[in-house]
Protein backbone atom coordinates (compact mmCIF):
# COMPACT_ATOMS: atom_id res chain seq x y z
CA UNK A 1 0.00 0.00 0.00
CA UNK A 2 2.76 2.45 0.92
CA UNK A 3 4.65 1.69 -2.31
CA UNK A 4 1.49 2.27 -4.34
CA UNK A 5 0.95 5.62 -2.61
CA UNK A 6 4.54 6.68 -3.25
CA UNK A 7 4.19 5.77 -6.93
CA UNK A 8 0.97 7.75 -7.23
CA UNK A 9 2.53 10.80 -5.54
CA UNK A 10 5.59 10.54 -7.76
CA UNK A 11 3.37 10.46 -10.84
CA UNK A 12 1.38 13.46 -9.55
CA UNK A 13 4.61 15.38 -8.95
CA UNK A 14 5.85 14.63 -12.47
CA UNK A 15 2.54 15.69 -14.01
CA UNK A 16 2.53 18.94 -12.05
CA UNK A 17 6.03 19.79 -13.24
CA UNK A 18 4.76 19.58 -16.83
CA UNK A 19 1.39 21.25 -16.25
CA UNK A 20 0.98 24.42 -18.37
CA UNK A 21 -0.43 26.31 -15.37
CA UNK A 22 2.65 25.53 -13.29
CA UNK A 23 4.93 26.42 -16.18
CA UNK A 24 3.07 29.73 -16.60
CA UNK A 25 3.60 30.54 -12.93
CA UNK A 26 7.30 29.65 -13.10
CA UNK A 27 7.75 31.89 -16.14
CA UNK A 28 5.84 34.78 -14.57
CA UNK A 29 7.81 34.44 -11.34
CA UNK A 30 11.12 34.48 -13.19
CA UNK A 31 10.16 37.55 -15.22
CA UNK A 32 8.89 39.42 -12.17
CA UNK A 33 11.96 38.51 -10.14
CA UNK A 34 14.29 39.75 -12.87
CA UNK A 35 12.42 43.05 -13.26
CA UNK A 36 14.11 45.94 -11.49
CA UNK A 37 10.82 47.85 -11.57
CA UNK A 38 8.90 45.04 -9.86
CA UNK A 39 11.61 44.65 -7.22
CA UNK A 40 11.57 48.39 -6.58
CA UNK A 41 7.77 48.51 -6.32
CA UNK A 42 7.78 45.47 -4.05
CA UNK A 43 10.42 46.99 -1.78
CA UNK A 44 8.49 50.24 -1.63
CA UNK A 45 5.29 48.43 -0.73
CA UNK A 46 7.06 46.47 2.04
CA UNK A 47 8.51 49.68 3.46
CA UNK A 48 5.06 51.29 3.42
CA UNK A 49 3.59 48.21 5.11
CA UNK A 50 6.22 48.38 7.84
CA UNK A 51 5.54 52.10 8.31
CA UNK A 52 1.81 51.41 8.58
CA UNK A 53 2.32 48.68 11.19
CA UNK A 54 4.56 50.99 13.21
CA UNK A 55 2.10 53.89 12.99
CA UNK A 56 -0.79 51.66 13.95
CA UNK A 57 1.02 50.32 17.00
CA UNK A 58 2.00 53.83 18.14
CA UNK A 59 -1.04 55.91 17.21
CA UNK A 60 -3.90 53.40 16.98
CA UNK A 61 -6.10 52.58 14.03
CA UNK A 62 -7.70 56.01 13.72
CA UNK A 63 -4.62 58.18 14.31
CA UNK A 64 -3.88 60.76 11.63
CA UNK A 65 -0.39 59.35 10.99
CA UNK A 66 -1.80 55.83 10.81
CA UNK A 67 -4.40 56.85 8.24
CA UNK A 68 -1.74 58.65 6.20
CA UNK A 69 0.51 55.55 6.34
CA UNK A 70 -2.45 53.39 5.32
CA UNK A 71 -3.06 55.57 2.28
CA UNK A 72 0.63 55.39 1.33
CA UNK A 73 0.50 51.59 1.63
CA UNK A 74 -2.62 51.49 -0.55
CA UNK A 75 -0.93 53.59 -3.24
CA UNK A 76 2.23 51.45 -3.15
CA UNK A 77 0.21 48.24 -3.44
CA UNK A 78 -1.85 49.72 -6.26
CA UNK A 79 1.35 50.66 -8.13
CA UNK A 80 2.72 47.14 -7.72
CA UNK A 81 -0.55 45.50 -8.74
CA UNK A 82 -0.71 47.75 -11.82
CA UNK A 83 2.62 46.51 -13.13
CA UNK A 84 1.98 44.01 -15.97
CA UNK A 85 4.62 41.54 -14.77
CA UNK A 86 3.33 41.60 -11.19
CA UNK A 87 -0.24 41.30 -12.44
CA UNK A 88 0.64 38.27 -14.61
CA UNK A 89 2.36 36.61 -11.65
CA UNK A 90 -0.64 37.30 -9.42
CA UNK A 91 -3.05 35.79 -11.96
CA UNK A 92 -0.88 32.71 -12.51
CA UNK A 93 -0.46 32.26 -8.75
CA UNK A 94 -4.23 32.42 -8.17
CA UNK A 95 -4.76 29.59 -10.68
CA UNK A 96 -2.16 27.43 -8.95
CA UNK A 97 -3.62 28.12 -5.51
CA UNK A 98 -6.98 26.84 -6.74
CA UNK A 99 -5.32 23.79 -8.33
CA UNK A 100 -3.45 22.94 -5.13
CA UNK A 101 -6.60 23.50 -3.06
CA UNK A 102 -8.44 21.01 -5.29
CA UNK A 103 -5.62 18.47 -4.94
CA UNK A 104 -5.58 19.00 -1.18
CA UNK A 105 -9.33 18.45 -1.04
CA UNK A 106 -9.11 15.19 -2.97
CA UNK A 107 -6.23 13.82 -0.90
CA UNK A 108 -7.14 15.04 2.57
CA UNK A 109 -10.87 15.78 2.28
CA UNK A 110 -12.05 12.39 3.48
CA UNK A 111 -9.97 12.76 6.65
CA UNK A 112 -11.44 16.17 7.46
CA UNK A 113 -15.04 15.00 7.46
CA UNK A 114 -16.59 14.68 10.86
CA UNK A 115 -17.82 11.18 11.37
CA UNK A 116 -21.08 10.62 13.13
CA UNK A 117 -21.04 8.11 15.90
CA UNK A 118 -23.53 5.34 15.60
CA UNK A 119 -25.94 5.24 18.48
CA UNK A 120 -27.35 1.95 19.71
Amino acid sequence: MQEKTLQALSKLSALLKEDPRVLRLEKAEKEATLSEEVRSLSTSMQEKADAYVDARSHYGEEGALTLAAQKELYLAKKALDSNPLAWEYSQAYAVIRRLYADIDSVIYGPYREKRKCLEK
